[in-house]
């Protein structure tokens, strides 16, 4: 028997692009809040958001000024023994990093001198840090607007750290992570369907490390071939084949 196509995203990518997608629009509410409670600079609740960037730093080398950088990346997921269901689902405590760059360059001080840009950099850091972090742990996201699928989130830590090209410290630019820690519910594809027609078919080991499966009744059938790392698809001493039945889906 055969499983259904997989065709769908697992929880833990659509958690991934649901922080993402929290954090784009916040920031544009919050400005317009800021707008219609007059306060003198909105900009101050702008940050632009990725997601899954590899270097997103290099924003700041063609624009030193360019807004503040909020970064959304999936780090791991892990499973319980005890929880969920052996057959129909797996309970995961998947950890997001919410990485955020804030680049301010040295300026010129009206009154003699220049204002670091490394000093200015950590306010605003810890500015964007502030708004993040109410955003995500908001009671109205506490199951980021997924329920069914999350069963809770909390933030883990806040670390700050010195960005880095080529092992050496970006100026200007300082940093920030949140380790934040989602409860996900991952279930499989269980569609059910009606056998077409059974195929018997034979496994055998080719070489060291390839496995093929071969029809006994059916000579049109395709052949599939499983690569296996170092042959261990069987322990010291096991069989090298091994018959079965599969069905094909109407």
């Amino acid at each position: 028997m055969t499983i259904p196509l997989i065709d769908k995203q697992d929880g833990f990518e659509i958690v991934d692009f649901k922080i993402a997608e929290i954090l784009a629009a916040e920031t544009v509410l919050q400005q317009a809040l800021a707008t219609s409670e007059g306060k003198p600079d909105p900009s101050l609740w702008e940050f632009d958001v990725f997601l899954e960037a590899s270097n997103p730093i290099a924003v700041f080398q063609n624009d030193p000024e360019a807004e503040p950088i909020v970064n959304v990346w999936f780090d791991d997921d892990n499973f319980s023994m005890k929880d969920g269901s052996v057959v129909k689902n797996q309970i995961g405590e998947a950890k997001y990093n919410v990485d955020i760059y804030v680049s301010t360059p040295s300026s010129d001080n009206v009154a003699g001198g220049y204002n670091k840009g490394d000093v200015s950099s950590s306010k605003d850091l810890f500015r964007i840090i502030r708004l993040v972090r109410n955003i995500l742990m908001h009671p109205d996201y506490t199951y980021l607007n997924l329920q069914g699928l999350v069963g809770r989130r909390r933030l883990q830590s806040i670390q700050t750290f010195q960005p880095q090209i080529n092992d050496r410290p970006v100026q200007n630019v300082v940093a920030s992570r949140l380790n934040f820690q989602v409860r996900i519910k991952e279930e499989p594809v269980l569609e059910s369907f009606e056998p077409l027609e059974l195929i018997f078919t034979t496994a055998k080991r080719v070489g060291d490390n390839k496995v093929i499966f071969e029809s006994v009744n059916y000579p049109t059938a395709p052949i599939f071939k499983i690569t296996v790392n170092d042959g261990d698809l069987w322990t010291s001493g096991g069989p090298d084949t091994t018959s079965g039945q599969q069905e094909i889906p109407s």
